[in-house]
């Protein structure tokens, strides 16, 4: 008895001691993993340097961000799995999918954000450099530490090796385009050798954007990818989001998007091409390259298809187009149907219309003897080196495309154009509705060209760098042919050929964009500064615009926008859960509650457009008169609130709005053309 009672007694304290050690060896596991955040939790001090830098943002835009976005971000970060944290150490920022039903192990296996903002120099002196047994003297480097080892690491096909305390270290081969900034026994630091040098100040505006997108990212305000380049070499990347619910797949940089307008930049460019071969004239009638159109557009020149004057009504609005759709088989088929639908031309007014394009491939295909397609493509896509972009169809599969997804049925466009599948349930009860999935459908002229961020910025580069066009050609690009007087209400913005221009900070910016239902594009590139910012978005919530916009902001502003949850969601979720006149009586409590700072008018005027689109016009008119308060000498308001009024009916109110919008902007030609639409419809 008692040699058994001994005998349990070792058992136990053997078990006890084996518990021991392995509590040991899974401390100093843990202290091993998180020696790589080290080098992570080194950028800090300039993170919050810039805080420190902007104490304004933090009294004069929302302090109260900060309380929100923090608990928002450490509540679903607690609830993580802990095992998923050595995973990927710096994966905080990874996109979470606010509804997504997804078990905790999916963490462990979330893509981590591509994000390479460069650390500034003097941070490799900060981190535990590792000593080497055999340096190599041979073949000298301009790399400022250790260049012979790094010259071995990226020459030769064997790793290199080295011993720190008594243990030997194996280093990757490393490829001839990075450098070595430091090792430590947790891996190598390196960066792109050809990254531009950037002055401090550009590095705490980085630091601003990264937190303004992670933020956005971890909020599911965006979905999508961010590039910001200097001198056509990206600084800062970022993948967020999804890119398809329905198979959980992540957004990638490797992924494809709809350009929606961008489309236009490539057939100016197909335009320019031609007419630098004096192959077109710019200000020639364009019956004398299509003598089939007998109509008024044929009389319409280049140059005013190129600048929207014509006043040609959008075929997305024709009726014919939509019950037709899946049998359109090329670009004459289509250009049939804008010769129908046209009544009469307008060269006196810009018309945002993807119809002027259409004809413009249509004058591209006569002239050059080929399929619009095979033209861009061998003229513009293959001589950028843009190899993962191409034009598609409606019918087409499009490896590694992004869906656009809203978050309710309001989102989405007309009835009669819509086609959207519900998706899944999300928290609050939203839904994520997928949207039509053949819009930007033909590769026409206006859209169809899908790419990645990284070969829109090759186009950039390759346009900008006078390889697509002379000189000449492409500066006659980006001039400004804006009608004087017209969009009085921006004046920033001006028309050249295919392409946008501004001003920013006393510096010219070449801009393009558009966004088709969910899906958004945005492309900017700084003159002066030579910087070139492109967004992609997948998701409805927070358009690539808007995203540009803050970007911008971050870049020249001291003080820029942290957001918090957006106001389009806030408000659907208070109409459908609280009712509209709640809402109208409790407005700006909704927003200060919810840390939203309305400073401009559109995100209600979109809103209310979505419920316009669905026949919703009582709640479209009350979302107006709440934007009217904020605004109150808006013209775009005044322009939306007698849309809505001429949408119900009630022609003398619509009348009266637009005759306010014209006291604002006396020589404002649409509103003059609205006041006498509404009158034959009276009469």
């Amino acid at each position: 008895m008692i040699t058994t009672n001994f005998v349990n007694r070792c058992i136990r304290y053997s078990l006890l001691f084996c518990l021991g050690l392995n509590f040991v060896a899974v401390a100093q596991t843990t202290t091993k993993t998180q020696k790589p955040a080290v080098v992570v939790k080194k950028t800090t001090p300039t993170s919050s340097k810039a805080t420190a830098t902007a104490p304004k943002k933090a009294t004069v835009a929302t302090p109260k961000k900060t309380t929100v976005v923090a608990p928002k971000k450490t509540t679903p970060v607690a609830t993580k799995p802990t095992a998923a944290k050595p995973v990927t150490p710096t994966n905080k920022s990874a996109p979470i999918y606010k509804g997504a039903p997804k078990p905790a192990a999916a963490f462990k296996t979330a893509a981590p954000e591509p994000d390479n903002t460069p650390l500034p120099t003097d941070y490799d002196a900060k981190v535990t450099k590792a000593p080497t047994t055999k340096p190599t003297p041979a073949k000298p480097s301009t790399t400022p530490t250790k260049p012979s080892t790094a010259k071995t690491a990226s020459t030769t096909s064997k790793p290199t090796k080295a011993t720190i305390n008594d243990e030997e270290i194996t280093y990757p081969t490393l490829p001839g385009d990075v450098k070595v900034i430091s090792k430590s026994p947790t891996g190598v630091m390196v960066t792109n050798a050809d990254l531009p040098t950037l002055t401090n100040y550009e590095r705490d505006r980085l630091i601003k954007i990264q937190r303004l997108i992670r933020t956005s990212s971890y909020l599911d305000q965006f979905s999508g990818v961010v590039i910001v380049a200097k001198d056509y070499v990206p600084i800062y990347k970022h993948a967020g989001g999804y890119a398809n619910l329905d198979y959980n797949v992540y957004n990638a940089l490797e992924g494809k998007f709809n350009t929606c307008r961008i489309t236009e930049a490539f057939t100016a460019v197909a335009i320019m091409q031609l007419a630098e071969k004096g192959k077109i004239d710019l200000q020639t009638p364009v019956k004398n390259y299509l003598p089939n159109i007998s109509t008024d557009i044929g009389n319409l020149t280049i140059h005013q298809l190129l600048t929207h004057t014509t006043g040609l009504p959008s075929y997305y609005t024709n009726l014919e187009y939509v019950n037709n759709f899946f049998d359109i088989k090329d670009i004459n088929e289509m250009l049939e149907l804008i010769i129908k639908q046209t009544k009469k031309t307008n060269a006196t007014t810009h018309s945002n219309t993807p119809s002027d394009y259409v004809v413009l491939a249509a004058v591209i295909e006569k002239i050059a003897q080929k399929d619009y397609r095979d033209y861009i493509t061998d003229n513009i896509l293959k001589p950028s080196q843009m190899n993962f972009s191409d034009l598609y169809s409606w019918n087409e599969v499009i490896e590694s495309n992004a869906v656009g997804y809203s978050f309710t049925a309001n989102d989405s466009l007309s009835p009669k154009r819509r086609v959207v599948k519900r998706k899944r349930t999300v928290d609050n009860n939203q839904q994520a509705f997928q949207t039509a999935e053949y819009w930007g459908a033909y590769p026409f002229g206006a859209d169809g060209v899908y790419t990645t961020a990284e070969d829109l910025l090759k186009f950039m580069k390759n346009l900008l760098d006078n390889k697509l066009l002379s000189k000449k050609y492409t500066d006659t690009l980006f001039n400004n042919y804006s009608i004087e007087n017209i969009n009085a209400q921006n004046t920033l913005s001006q028309y050249g050929y295919g392409f946008l221009t501004k001003t920013v900070k006393g510096q010219k910016v070449v801009t393009q964009g558009g966004n088709l239902d969910a899906l958004s594009v945005q492309m900017r590139h700084y003159a002066n500064d030579n910087y070139t910012v492109i967004v992609f978005s997948n998701y409805y919530a927070n358009r690539a615009e808007d995203i540009a916009d803050k970007i911008e902001r971050s870049i020249y502003d001291n003080e820029y926008i942290v957001p918090t949850d957006p106001i389009g969601f806030v408000l659907n979720q208070y109409i459908e859960q609280e009712g509209l006149v709640y809402v109208s009586n409790n407005f700006d409590q909704i927003l200060l509650r919810n840390n939203i700072k309305l400073d401009k008018y559109y995100p209600l005027n979109k809103l209310s457009e979505s419920y316009m689109q669905v026949g919703e016009t009582l709640t479209a008119l009350e979302l107006l008169k709440l934007n009217l308060r904020r605004f109150p000498n808006e013209p775009m308001v005044f322009d939306a609130i007698g849309e809505c009024y001429l949408q119900m009916k009630q022609y003398d109110q619509a009348i009266d709005w637009f005759r306010k919008k014209l006291t604002l902007l006396p020589t404002d030609k649409r509103a003059k053309s609205m006041i006498e639409y509404i009158n034959k419809l009276k009469s």
